[in-house]
């Protein structure tokens, strides 16, 4: 698996673990770089009740509760599936999330929703 040029990660080893084809998420820290969060992606693999298929994305995840928007990059959409206490949109690049999230502002709460993702075109 690869991963868009763009993304900076934290360090060589979370870069690793990017292109390693195992189903992980990566939060995107203050600085801009995304870190892996292998309790996160544990908890979805045990959400899914199966091992999860691998497909690269590009997410805004919101707390239902505070509003507050992250950014996530993750090796397995499946991982976000049927999120307990958040929203999920997914977008269709890296460039396309963090432009949505930037809309947001600061701090990046959202009480309304998530900025919609722009159809894909064939």
């Amino acid at each position: 698996m690869s991963h868009p040029p763009s993304l900076q990660f934290v360090s060589d080893f979370d870069r690793l673990l990017a292109t390693s084809d195992a189903p992980l998420l990566f939060l995107r820290d203050p600085e801009g770089f995304w870190r892996v969060q292998v309790d996160l992606a544990r908890d979805g693999a045990v959400r899914l009740g199966r091992p999860p298929r691998l497909q690269e994305g590009h997410a805004l995840l919101r707390d239902r509760i505070t509003g507050l928007v992250t950014p996530v990059y993750t090796t397995s959409r499946e991982l976000l599936q049927d999120h307990p206490r958040a929203d999920i949109v997914f977008y269709a690049s890296a460039e396309a999330m963090l432009a949505a999230f930037e809309s947001l502002g600061r701090p990046p709460v959202s009480l309304g929703g998530l900025p919609p993702a722009a159809p894909r075109t064939p």
